[in-house]
């Protein structure tokens, strides 16, 4: 099966892969995904989904899944992002939506914690990028 046909990427579910214990610590997951990024043919904005989801975005919308490496995941941003990831108020969006929810499972103060860190690189980077533009 060709994954290109369902429009699912690498980069959409890396989040997901990223955290399965089957992957060892000493892998380093960020720099082959590095070097993926760095082909030119690979669209860091790709969209997939009924709604046209980014990878980036993606990574914010399933931050409420506490089986994730909230560092990891915070990597697997900053990556995205070094490389030209857009949606980044959307993505900013889902993560302050996280914040504010009151659901008990979403007490974990590592998430919580990395989860406002990834607000301000988001916050930060969109600062950056508009200051470029003018």
């Amino acid at each position: 099966y060709d994954i290109r046909r369902s429009g699912c990427t690498l980069l959409h579910d890396m989040p997901r892969f990223a955290s399965y214990p089957l992957l060892d610590e000493e892998q380093d997951i960020i720099l082959r995904l590095r070097r993926i990024l760095e082909r030119e043919e690979v669209d860091v904005n790709c969209q997939y989904g009924i709604n046209g989801e980014t990878p980036l975005e993606e990574l914010c919308d399933i931050w409420v899944d506490l089986v994730r490496k909230p560092r990891l995941q915070y990597d697997l941003a900053r990556l995205y992002l070094s490389f030209g990831a857009g949606a980044i108020e959307q993505a900013k969006n889902l993560l302050e939506r996280f914040l504010q929810e009151e659901a008990e499972d979403h007490n974990d103060a590592e998430h919580n914690d990395c989860c406002r860190e990834l607000i301000v690189l988001l916050t930060d980077t969109q600062k950056m990028r508009d200051a470029e533009e003018h």
